[in-house]
């Protein structure tokens, strides 16, 4: 947030990499690499993400 304005950032997208012969999107979701400001007040109160939640580098 930015005085008054909430700033919006996205976690995650989704990688497409095929369709399949049933004509469904085969892809993966991940994360962007942006780690969320309220992580740790979330911690703190007790809801822990996995450590790699939001590395880029790890499928979801």
């Amino acid at each position: 947030m930015e005085g008054n304005v909430v700033q919006l950032q996205e976690l995650y997208h989704f990688v497409r990499r095929d369709v399949n012969a049933e004509g469904q999107i085969v892809g993966e979701f991940r994360a962007t690499g942006i780690r969320p400001r309220f992580a740790q007040e979330a911690a703190t109160l007790g809801h822990h993400f996995a450590k790699d939640a939001f590395n880029p580098q790890v499928p979801l």
